[in-house]
């Protein structure tokens, strides 16, 4: 299992800040960790719904930072701490499965759970922010990729050809649909466009637990798989590259990026299985 995607096996300076803020954090989510799993689920749904949208709330103020300020990748995860915190909420993925950071930050060709260092983002870069959090009743996920300006077309067009297949896989979730319908419209959109879909992570479900069944895949087929149920969360994640869909992983273990080097994205939102459709959870127009 990864960090903020299912592995698909089907001193603001300082670098020392990332050991501060998991020192700082530790007992809090051990506590929010048995606090929700022992919450009944009506409760968890009920507090997903609040706090789901203050996580896009934070990702907003990201957007701003990124694209209007010079600032490292350290800086940067300070001031989403500083955010959650605003809300009362604490970074779940700080220490998560010995993560050694707190939020993941991936830039240009880089995909998911790049550890936050004192890297200055350059000006033009594609950014991508993963966000864990909980109160001590539920949690809540989003990742969402941000321009650093000025803004590159090529980059545009791949931002684009995400959104669309997110909105495109919302679109799909409905109580006895299968699961395969997600994936396949995710492939299907990313395809169309002439980018590819990275196959080794994926979405999850949510609930008593932080990342919990079913894995939710980004590509399959139509009319295949489990039938979501009415009552489910899912994460949904559109996690694409612009090149080739081969990944590869840093020596520290963690951090995902594209293997020729080629622009990568990935884009994220919570969404409440309804009987007749969904409710979304995150905002996705950020």
């Amino acid at each position: 299992m990864s960090l903020f995607s299912f592995r698909n096996i089907f001193a603001k300076s300082s670098v020392s800040s990332n050991k501060f803020y998991i020192n700082k954090f530790r007992a809090k989510n051990r506590n929010a960790a048995i606090s929700i799993k022992n919450a009944p689920y009506e409760e968890v749904v009920e507090e997903s719904r609040r706090i789901a949208p203050l996580v896009s709330k934070v990702l907003r103020s990201i957007h701003i930072k990124i694209a209007n300020e010079k600032i490292s990748k350290l800086e940067l995860q300070s001031h989403v701490i500083d955010k959650l915190e605003e809300y009362n909420l604490i970074p779940s993925m700080a220490g998560y499965l010995g993560f050694p950071a707190s939020i993941a930050i991936s830039v240009d060709s880089e995909l998911v759970h790049n550890i936050p260092d004192n890297t200055v983002i350059s000006p033009g870069a594609l950014v991508t922010v993963e966000i864990g959090a909980s109160s001590n009743t539920a949690y809540a996920s989003q990742a969402w990729s941000f321009f650093a300006l000025p803004v590159d077309q090529k980059k545009r067009n791949l931002y684009k050809a995400a959104k669309l297949a997110l909105d495109n896989a919302l679109k799909q979730v409905r109580d006895g649909s299968p699961l395969g319908n997600i994936g396949y419209s995710i492939q299907a959109t990313i395809e169309e466009k002439g980018y590819n879909v990275v196959r080794e992570y994926c979405g999850y479900g949510m609930g008593n637990e932080r990342i919990q069944e079913p894995q939710i895949l980004g590509y399959g087929q139509r009319e295949a798989g489990p039938a979501m149920r009415a009552g489910q969360i899912f994460n949904i994640h559109v996690l694409a590259t612009e090149g080739k869909r081969a990944i590869t992983i840093n020596t520290d273990g963690w951090g995902v990026k594209s293997k020729d080097g080629r622009t990568s994205i990935a884009l994220s939102a919570m969404v409440l299985v309804e009987p007749k459709g969904y409710v979304l959870l995150s905002d996705i127009e950020i």
